[in-house]
This record gives structure tokens, C-alpha cells and sequence, in this order.
């Protein structure tokens, strides 16, 4: 055991090593790029997006050691608090303060626009899960109450995140400063990305092997960044410079390869998604029409092969499935409201699937027993909120669905393809008020890109006003 501690202890010095490394450059480009307060934001924004929340390293994630790469999420301070959690808070407050106190940026949560839109839907899912969760506790059924307070951070990061991107929305509004603003979050998502490759080439006996192979991306949260870069690989807005184009590759690339279903399962249901907006809006070629179809179905049928093969995570899924199905069957009223984020299941198949469960929960004698875990996809929201929570998705859906259709109209394939993604990814679920803090920030972060790109078109209008 010392031996491998001592190996183990190696590992993350190099990996810390390069993290350093990255950090440094980084901050460098930030010092030279960026202008006023600009600066501090993007020096969170690096901390928060280079440290990862769950990292495809074994030991690290199953006991939760607080390395340097993870240090401010793990590292507990006071009443099992992390050093995020603090800061969260305390940026929470003073944003708080600005806002109802100091009487600044009046109006900004009235805004009406994709971000905001998906704000209200999951603070109104999350709502209805603490409702089902305290009915569920209620008639005496296992619950962990820690978990679904847990929640409560998802809240106050998705609410910094919502509010950061307003005021950049309303900050940013000539061309030199977005293409400046833009250049800045692509280096930084790409010296981010790089450091993980390089880690992963030292970490590759330690980390989780996907695909019959280890993994080149350390973050899970990554997935999220590669599907909100797809649509810049067919972008034609001049402010997107090459090697933006090129990174966008590269991160994309790197995450087929990690093996992420996800992001195959989505980038087909997008190219399908594309056909049947340009269909209704007949704006495309019937060429690259039925080529982007053959596409589509060609990667769905090829992500639900390796969905079906991959032996762990199915019989995990098919479990859970099994067990909520249970949890309903035994407390009929929860269908309507779901048992919450904390509503414990019973834990009936011992899958292969490395992420459904770390190790330090699986020791606890509770969690040998129940589990809080739900990962089917697109059905997640069942599990936390019932059946309503389930019609906030669909009515928030047809929403998107509707915009697409008139952003592909108007303005073009990138900024229909930009918002196809976001009805896709946010169907799966909640995930503005989510405990990862890296997916509500690159949600965001995409939502600006799109914005602000789309805000460079019409600039370029004449007499147009942006």
C-alpha cells in the first residue's frame, strides 16, 4: 500500500507540475489580452475550468483526494465546505449586494433569452424536487438529505453564472472587444485542454480506460465544451479566426476519442435536428440535405452499438431504471413530483461502470444498500421531479424548437446549429443548478459565443443596432 502511495504521490506532482505550467502561461495571455476588471473575471474563470470536479483518475475520484487539480472542490474547510464553496458564497453576496442594495444592473434577470430561459426551467424543476423529496422522506422511505441540499450550490453557481453573462451581454458591444473577449476563452479552453492531454500520458495507469483505452481528457465536464464547439467547425462569421477553427477540432477530436456516447449520441440527433429545420425552412441543398441525414442516422445506429456493447454502464442503467420504477410502484405520489436529488434507490445491479459510484460511497454500510444515482438519459428529471418536471422539459423544448426555427430562418446554419445544441443538451435535464460547476459555466460560456457572434453580424448591417 506505502508503494503505491508513493507511486500514486509521483503522479500528481508531474500532473501538478504541468497544471502550474498551463496556469502560468495562461495568466500571461490574460495579463497581455485582457483590460479593467476584465481580468480577475477571467482569472476565476481559469481557476474554476482548469481545477475538475470529476476526474477520470481512479484513486482520486473513489476516495476524493483533494490534489491540485481538484484542491478547491475536495479540500474541505468548515462543515464539509470546500474552498469553491466559500467563494461561491461570497461572490454570491456581493452580487447580491450589487444588485437589491447598491441598485445596479436594474432589470437584469427581466431579460428574456436562451440563458434565462433555462435558468427559470431548472430553479422550477428544483423546486418541485425538494417538494418530492420531502414526500418521499415523509412516508419513510431511505433519503440522504446532505445530497439533495447539495443542490443549493448548483444554485448559487448557475445564479453567478447567469448574472456574469448578462453583464458581459451588455458590456460587449463592438467588434474589437468581442474578437479580443473571444480570442482569450478559446486559449484558455485550449491551454485547459492541453494540460490534460499531456497529464494523461503520466496518468494513463491510474486513470479510467474507455473505449479499450485510457482516457486523453481527465474532465468529464469537458464533453460539454467539445459539443458546444460543433457548430464553429461550420461557422462562416469572419471574427472566428482559423486556429479557433482548429481547436475546436482538436477538443472535439480528442473527445471521440475519450469515448464520450454522449457527445456521438448528440452530434446525430443535431444533424437530424438540421434536416428537419431545413425542411420546414427550406434553406438547404436536397444534396447536403440527404447527406446530412445518411450522417445522422449513421452515427445514432453507431452510438446505440456501442451504447448496447458497452456491458457496464447498460446493466447500470438498466438498474436504476429498475429500482425508481420500484421507488413509484411503492409511493404512487411521487410519480407526479419525482423523489428529489436525495431520494435514495435501491441499489440492485453490481455493474462495471467505474463512474455510477465512487469507492468511499460504496464503504458506507447505507450505500451497500441504496443509491442516489440516476443516469439514464434524457429521464433524469423523472427521478428528481416526477411527471411535472418531465412537462417543464417538453414546454421548455418546444420553446427552443420554436426559436431554432426562426434563428435558421434569418441568420444562418451556425447560430440554427448553435441553438439545436442547446435544445438538445438541455433536454437531458437540469443543468444550470447542477453540483459540477464547470457545465453551467461552458453552457454559459457557449451562450455567449453564439450571442455575441451574432451580435458581430449585425453590426455589420447597415443601420443596425445590436
Amino acid at each position: 500500500m506505502f508503494a503505491i502511495g508513493n507511486e500514486l504521490l509521483k503522479l500528481v506532482l508531474i500532473d501538478s507540475l504541468i497544471l502550474l505550467i498551463a496556469i502560468i502561461i495562461s495568466s500571461i495571455y490574460i495579463s497581455k489580452k485582457s483590460i479593467g476588471k476584465e481580468k480577475i473575471a477571467l482569472y476565476i474563470y481559469m481557476i474554476v475550468t482548469f481545477s475538475i470536479y470529476n476526474i477520470y483518475v481512479k484513486p482520486v475520484q473513489d476516495y476524493l483526494l483533494p490534489i491540485p487539480r481538484t484542491y478547491i472542490f475536495y479540500q474541505k474547510i468548515v462543515a464539509g465546505l470546500s474552498i469553491y464553496d466559500f467563494f461561491s458564497i461570497g461572490l454570491c453576496g456581493m452580487l447580491l449586494i450589487r444588485y437589491f442594495i447598491l441598485k445596479r444592473d436594474k432589470g437584469i434577470f427581466k431579460q428574456s433569452n436562451v440563458i434565462m430561459w433555462i435558468w427559470r426551467r431548472d430553479v422550477y424543476i428544483l423546486v418541485l424536487s425538494f417538494g418530492g423529496f420531502y414526500l418521499y422522506m415523509l412516508t419513510g422511505n431511505p433519503t440522504d438529505y446532505m445530497i439533495q441540499l447539495r443542490t443549493l450550490r448548483g444554485v448559487i453557481t448557475g445564479f453567478i453564472c447567469v448574472y456574469i453573462t448578462m453583464l458581459i451581454l451588455k458590456k460587449y458591444d463592438k467588434e474589437q472587444d468581442i474578437r479580443r473577449l473571444l480570442s482569450i476563452l478559446f486559449f484558455l479552453n485550449f491551454m485547459n485542454v492541453l494540460s490534460q492531454v499531456i497529464s494523461s500520458f503520466f496518468l494513463q495507469s491510474i486513470s479510467w480506460q474507455r473505449g479499450g483505452h485510457s482516457v486523453v481528457l481527465l474532465d468529464q465536464s469537458e464533453s460539454y465544451m467539445s459539443l458546444f464547439l460543433l457548430p464553429l467547425i461550420i461557422a462562416k462569421n469572419k471574427i472566428i479566426s482559423k486556429w479557433m477553427v482548429f481547436t475546436a477540432y482538436v477538443i472535439i477530436l480528442l473527445q471521440v476519442y475519450n469515448y464520450v456516447k454522449m457527445l456521438y449520441l448528440n452530434a446525430a440527433l443535431l444533424l437530424i435536428l438540421l434536416v428537419i429545420i431545413g425542411l420546414m425552412g427550406g434553406r438547404i441543398s436536397r444534396r447536403i440535405r440527404n447527406l446530412s441525414m445518411l450522417i445522422g442516422i449513421a452515427v445514432f445506429i453507431f452510438t446505440l452499438f456501442f451504447i448496447n456493447s458497452s456491458k457496464g454502464d447498460k446493466m447500470s442503467r438498466v438498474g436504476q431504471n429498475n429500482s425508481l420504477m420500484v421507488a413509484f410502484q411503492n409511493n404512487p405520489v411521487n410519480i407526479i413530483f419525482g423523489i428529489g436529488d436525495g431520494g435514495l434507490i435501491i441499489r440492485q445491479t453490481m455493474s462495471e461502470d467505474g463512474g455510477e459510484r465512487r469507492v468511499i460511497d460504496s464503504e458506507n454500510e447505507k450505500y451497500s444498500q441504496y443509491q442516489a444515482e440516476y443516469q439514464v438519459p434524457y429521464l433524469g428529471t423523472l427521478k428528481t421531479s416526477g411527471i411535472l418536471g418531465m412537462v417543464f422539459i417538453v414546454y421548455y423544448l418546444v420553446l427552443l424548437l420554436k426559436l431554432t426555427c426562426r434563428v435558421q430562418q434569418k441568420y444562418g446554419w451556425y447560430y440554427c446549429a448553435a441553438l439545436g445544441l442547446f435544445l438538445i443538451v438541455v433536454s437531458v435535464g437540469r443543468l444550470m443548478i447542477i453540483a459540477e460547476p464547470q457545465i453551467p459555466i461552458f453552457l454559459c460560456e457557449a451562450y455567449i459565443i453564439y450571442a455575441l457572434l451574432l451580435r458581430v453580424e449585425l453590426l455589420r448591417l447597415p443601420n443596425a443596432v445590436a
